[in-house]
């Protein structure tokens, strides 16, 4: 089920996963956030861009940096993500990967360099760039006392959903995400996996 969840966002979305406490690959690569197709860490084997798809940039940087001061937490990344691409960070603690993740989001700016989503600048045209942004840390920020369905019925509302149409987005989510059995049940209860679940299904 997690992998027909996985593959689901690979064939309709962009994924970026940074990969934390890295040890051995980490020192093979310099103290910097460096951007390499997921297949060159060979326990994440989520696949790649499917064969006849449509290209279509869904995430452009263009040689951001940033400073705080003097220090330099980003040196000059620039990538791509196509549609159907998943593309992971790589480095050692302190090489730039989350506070890459967050220019890109927009919860930080670049003191250089730009970020493009879905052909919207994230500096400029912030609110269009974020409706095509889904963040999911490892730990889930979910409200515990709703049951599953409570909760992406509650997503479904913040994401403007018509009222008619809740229902079967919430059950097209648990259908895509493998969490078909788990609508009545409160989050608290699910284990980590699950609730990660949840996380991509809202």
């Amino acid at each position: 089920r997690r992998r027909r969840c996985r593959q689901h966002l690979v064939e309709t979305h962009a994924l970026i996963i940074t990969v934390h406490e890295v040890r051995e690959r980490a020192a093979r690569y310099p103290r910097r956030a460096t951007c390499l197709p997921i297949q060159a860490c060979n326990s994440w084997a989520f696949g790649n861009n499917s064969g006849g798809m449509e290209k279509q940039t869904l995430i452009e940087v263009d040689q951001i940096s940033r400073f705080y001061g003097e220090h330099c937490a980003v040196n000059d990344v620039s990538f791509t993500v196509q549609r159907g691409e998943v593309l992971g960070f790589l480095g050692p603690n302190g090489a730039g990967k989350s506070t890459t993740m967050q220019i890109i989001c927009g919860v930080q700016t670049a003191s250089t360099g730009r970020v493009s989503i879905a052909g919207h600048d994230i500096f400029d045209e912030p609110a269009a760039a974020k409706s095509h942004i889904g963040f999911l840390p490892e730990i889930p920020p979910l409200y515990l006392d709703l049951t599953v369905d409570e909760y992406l019925a509650y997503a479904a509302r913040l994401r403007r959903v018509a009222g008619a149409d809740i229902a079967a987005a919430v059950d097209r989510a648990r259908s895509r995400c493998g969490l078909s059995d788990t609508g009545h049940r409160l989050i608290r209860n699910l284990s980590r996996g699950y609730r990660q679940r949840v996380g991509i299904a809202q």
